[in-house]
């Protein structure tokens, strides 16, 4: 009970990132889930959010938004829309062999010639390391 609570909180709470050294409030997040201002402060600063000094509380009152902003809501719609558009996309490909003597193994959609090692000649992958095309032998330009 007390993990989810964590994750999903209480209703009419919000939640920000204190910093416990500092004794502060960062970052001006104010979010309806622990989980969702835990997530925008890795948004914000990234791996660095690991660090021991963050910490997830109830927001006061007067911190408190009542909307959300309308710029940050706009750019967070647009990662959306970009990212149900890439699961969307899969590309499908192979590697294509050239006739002897005539240049290296290169992906069938994006042309980038296919990984080589030295020792041991072509690096088998299953899908493009450049456009990260499925190397599954189905449809590919």
């Amino acid at each position: 009970m007390k993990r989810e609570r964590y994750m999903y909180g209480v209703r009419g709470e919000q939640y920000g990132i204190w910093n416990t050294v500092k004794k502060c409030w960062q970052f001006g997040i104010c979010e309806d889930t622990p989980m969702l201002a835990e997530a925008r402060l890795f948004q914000r600063i990234g791996d660095d959010a690991r660090k021991w000094r963050f910490e997830v509380r109830v927001l006061p009152v007067e911190m408190r938004k009542a909307k959300p902003d309308p710029l940050l809501l706009a750019e967070l719609q647009r990662k959306d829309r970009e990212l149900k558009l890439l699961g969307r996309s899969v590309r499908h490909g192979r590697w294509v062999k050239p006739v002897p003597g005539d240049g290296e193994n290169h992906c069938s959609v994006c042309k980038a010639p296919q990984p080589w090692f030295y020792d041991s000649g072509y690096q088998e992958y299953d899908f493009c390391p450049y456009c990260g095309a499925k190397m599954d032998g189905e449809a590919g330009t």
